[in-house]
């Protein structure tokens, strides 16, 4: 019995490490491509998770490896709980903005927006914004002056005193920060975001405002050269 158990773990064994060695050559591949601008034509895979924390080794290890195992190019993460604001920490092959979690009524750490740029995209950050630990944006330059807007967001939770206005606060934030980065009409807007239950906000609707604010300068340039 116990070699037949022996060898079924052997077994099982060898099939983990086939595995392990096919995730490694084909992420090898994929880590060695610098670019300077991101390319239209090509894929780009992107990926967001509330990670609950992310203060541990292990933790860290484990969304990095499965980033890579899965060649994601630009991941958003919620609730990594660190306190201090990144500015490109280098960490699993990826170059990570963010932090800002703060303390709640336990003393606990909570919160804290991150946003994860895979390394071979280094060169193509243009600029980075970050608000209260619930807003993360970085901004990724792209091929015929269409750029490429990448968030990570963390919403109130519904269970927080004056939960409403805390809301509001949140997507007044949200277009401060998407207006301080520089957001055009051509420009491209992808956000990662934990709503925390709130499935409806007829109030963040970013497109019909970028429009108004188009043409009110349009507006503005014309009267000014008449």
């Amino acid at each position: 019995m116990e070699k037949w158990k022996k060898k079924c773990w052997e077994r099982r064994q060898r099939k983990r490490d086939e595995v392990q060695k096919k995730d490694v050559k084909s992420s090898e591949g994929w880590i060695q491509m610098p670019q300077n601008v991101l390319r239209w034509k090509k894929k780009l895979k992107v990926g967001t998770w509330n990670v609950r924390s992310l203060l541990g080794d292990n933790q860290q290890e484990l969304l990095c490896s499965s980033a890579c195992r899965s060649k994601l190019g630009l991941i958003a993460v919620q609730e990594c709980r660190w306190e201090e604001i990144e500015e490109g920490k280098e960490m699993g092959g990826y170059l990570w903005y963010g932090g800002g979690a703060w303390k709640n009524s336990r003393r606990a750490r909570t919160g804290g927006v991150l946003v994860g740029v895979h390394k071979s995209l280094e060169n193509a950050v243009m600029s980075k914004v970050h608000r209260k630990g619930r807003v993360q944006l970085v901004k990724l330059k792209g091929l015929m002056g269409r750029n490429l807007i990448f968030g990570s967001l963390y919403a109130p939770t519904e269970s927080e005193e004056g939960d409403d206005t805390k809301r509001d606060v949140f997507w007044d934030g949200v277009h401060e920060a998407v207006n301080e980065i520089g957001c055009t009409e051509r420009d491209i807007v992808l956000f990662g975001i934990d709503n925390n239950g709130e499935l409806e906000n007829v109030k963040f609707q970013l497109r019909k405002n970028m429009k108004r604010r188009m043409r009110r300068r349009r507006r503005k340039k014309e009267f000014a050269v008449k």
